[in-house]
């Protein structure tokens, strides 16, 4: 699974955070570490504080108590464009431009096809008679093709592999894909993730067995923290998502 002597960084250190939004507690005293060539999941229902935590690490605002640590450097010591280019993210608001596919993902072709197949896009895009150069949407091209949501998803996956930062934020990755298509998706993610530190947020607990790590949210504070493995055997607050959730898949733990 993980790499930890192949990443240039070496952690991203969490002392003693806090945020507050008025008299709201949004992150309550978290400590904790991502060692370089980590894979982590952040699990948590909505509200939790697991999009609170992502800002902080992008620095889209600073805690109101602790410090945040880059390389033992704390943040505020690093230019903010600078920092931001660290990482190469996916989010949940992505979209297709009305152009190629390939200026989509990136203004040349290094590494597009490879970005693609990672993000399991690539088979779609070389059936189309111009292949890389396909027009997304039909804004500008009567003739332009229309992702799915899913197929967007994936779009939006191999721009993030393109980047090729040295760390990877994924949140929610594979919301609009099929359960079939996830773990071959999840798979790619963690492929893509060689060497690199990779930061996913999810709700499909059942893709999340080979995270290093599984930090579970809840109202500001990481209740619990191990392995999914682990957690299971904890028998708390995971193990009880998890087992909700595989049984409408009848799926084994």
């Amino acid at each position: 699974m993980s790499n930890h002597n192949s990443c240039g960084l070496c952690s991203i250190e969490m002392k003693n955070i806090s945020v507050t939004s008025g008299e709201d507690i949004l992150l309550d005293n978290i400590n904790l570490t991502f060692h370089c060539g980590e894979l982590t999941a952040l699990i948590g229902k909505n509200g939790a504080g697991k999009s609170t935590f992502i800002n902080l690490l992008l620095r889209f605002y600073d805690p109101n108590s602790g410090e945040i640590l880059l390389d033992k450097i704390p943040y505020a010591e690093y230019e903010i464009g600078s920092l931001r280019n660290m990482f190469s993210l996916v989010f949940q608001d992505y979209n297709a431009y009305a152009v190629s596919v390939s200026k989509n993902v990136t203004t040349t072709y290094e590494r597009v096809v490879k970005s693609l197949e990672l993000s399991g896009l690539y088979k779609k895009i070389n059936g189309m008679e111009k292949g890389l150069e396909t027009e997304l949407t039909r804004e500008f091209d009567e003739a332009g093709i229309v992702l799915s949501g899913g197929e967007t998803q994936k779009l939006a996956l191999a721009r993030a592999y393109y980047k090729n930062a040295e760390f990877l934020i994924c949140d929610e990755p594979t919301s609009n894909i099929d359960p079939l298509a996830e773990h071959e998706i999840i798979n790619n993610i963690i492929a893509a993730s060689e060497g690199k530190t990779l930061i996913i947020i999810s709700h499909r607990l059942s893709s999340m067995q080979n995270m290093d790590k599984i930090l579970l949210f809840d109202y500001g504070e990481i209740v619990e923290t191990g392995t999914h493995r682990e957690l299971i055997e904890l028998n708390g607050l995971y193990a009880d998502m998890y087992k909700t959730q595989v049984s409408h898949y009848d799926l084994n733990i």
